[in-house]
């Protein structure tokens, strides 16, 4: 999983870069990264108590939602059946599982998904 983009703790084009300007902009994230991270790990925590009632469903909705191709469905389904859990957490879980078996490019979006999925679950 992957970290949505507007959670990212600083992007910046790597050409022309102010030393300077880049290192208050990093000083000035690290220091906010405690709280970032207690964030993160309540939101993955919270994941695991939002219940899932159809979870093909919910695959379905996922990829949707993703904009990425249906015919990953049945891959995403095989690894939920390995460790089923019908919560936001499980569907994390499966598609996360689901990726490792896939080429880099699509492993990625797969990954990026599972993180935007995180993100705007509660």
């Amino acid at each position: 999983m992957t970290v949505p983009h507007e959670e990212a703790v600083l992007r910046r084009v790597h050409r022309g870069l102010d030393v300077r300007d880049l290192e208050s902009k990093l000083y000035a994230k690290l220091r906010d990264l405690p709280a970032r991270l207690r964030k993160g790990t309540d939101t993955l925590a919270a994941t695991t108590r939002i219940p899932v009632n159809d979870v093909v469903d919910e695959i379905g909705r996922f990829l949707e939602k993703a904009r990425l191709p249906r015919r990953l469905a049945p891959q995403i389904e095989a690894a939920y059946k390995k460790e089923a859990d019908a919560s936001v957490f499980g569907v994390v879980q499966a598609v996360t599982l689901a990726a490792q078996g896939l080429p880099a490019e699509q492993r990625h979006e797969l990954e990026r998904a599972a993180g935007d999925y995180v993100a705007h679950s509660r």
